[in-house]
């Protein structure tokens, strides 16, 4: 624990109690220089000398920097050396949208509507940076005051132009089942994985609930058992039958009955709720650099697991 009023490498005091994160402390502070507010992550001690959690730390800073979007938390560079493991990071408050689901069981459709729209802008953003969250739900959206939300942790993400991938990040399955598609689940590393979560959250927000178990997930991965997740206007009313079928769409286990992109995802929903939304150019480069990575992926994946 560090104290408040601490000065960490001559650049940052500490000005706020800690928040405590899986392997992290996330302390406010002040960037002396300019008394611009900032939130430190800093990794707890018995972290530091961890391999996995340092990796992860510089892992999820280097793709901070190159991503520059409203709705994503911003990560600053720190110029010299550091004198410990932490990460510089934009200072925002509120509540994260598992927390507000919580408390309030489930969201209005309007205020569902404008968050996922964020949060599938944000995601289109990062595919055409060559990014996959692949850890998106609600503990990772924080909601600000004037109804912007903030995408956080990028310490699972991977990026087709990322230098700290370890080996063992490659092979590994990242994220919380219950928000990742079943192909994610036998080793496809694609955008899809962030359009299924984005589709698991929607169906949270006006439900309150997950459309599938654990073990549904696992099972259609494992042995193709197809579950059918309950539809969500058995919990909430207020659904319309073309909200529905757009939320069902998204959380199709089937990969080929999904929504093939965030924006096609973002311009169904928005003609719904008679919004506009102006998909992004496709980077047809980013594109296929995305494919060959996961194509490699899958072949590391197949020679590790006959090697074992």
């Amino acid at each position: 624990m560090i104290k408040l009023g601490t000065i960490v490498d001559s650049a940052y005091r500490i000005v706020g109690a800690p928040r405590e994160g899986g392997m992290s402390m996330i302390y406010k502070a002040v960037r002396l220089k300019d008394r611009k507010l900032l939130a430190l992550k800093i990794l707890k001690d018995e972290y530091r000398r961890s391999a996995d959690a340092l990796g992860r730390l510089l892992h999820e800073e280097e793709i901070g920097l190159m991503l520059n979007h409203k709705n994503i938390i911003k990560i600053y560079h720190h110029p010299g050396e550091k004198s410990f493991p932490y990460q510089v990071m934009e200072y925002v408050e509120g509540p994260t949208l598992s927390e507000f689901i919580e408390k309030h069981r489930w969201l209005t459709i309007p205020s569902a509507i404008r968050i996922i729209i964020q949060i599938l802008d944000a995601v289109d953003y990062i595919h055409s940076k060559g990014v996959i969250h692949q850890d998106l739900k609600p503990e990772n959206i924080v909601l600000l005051k004037n109804g912007r939300i903030k995408i956080i942790d990028f310490g699972l993400a991977y990026s087709v132009n990322s230098k700290n991938i370890a080996w063992k990040s490659l092979l590994s399955v990242g994220g919380t089942v219950e928000y990742a598609p079943p192909q994610r689940i036998n080793g496809d590393i694609s955008t899809d994985t962030d359009i299924f979560a984005s589709g698991v959250i929607f169906y949270q927000m006006l439900t309150g609930q997950l459309p599938y178990l654990r073990n549904q997930i696992l099972n259609f991965a494992r042995q193709n058992i197809r579950s059918y997740p309950r539809p969500p206007s058995a919990y909430n009313k207020n659904i319309s039958p073309k909200l529905e079928r757009i939320m069902l769409k998204a959380i199709a286990l089937s990969k080929e009955d999904r929504f093939p992109s965030a924006a096609g995802f973002a311009h169904n929903i928005s003609k719904v709720a008679k919004k506009k939304y102006k998909p992004r150019k496709i980077d047809w480069l980013v594109v296929f650099l995305m494919v060959l990575f996961a194509i490699i992926v899958y072949i590391l994946i197949q020679i590790f697991l006959i090697l074992k």
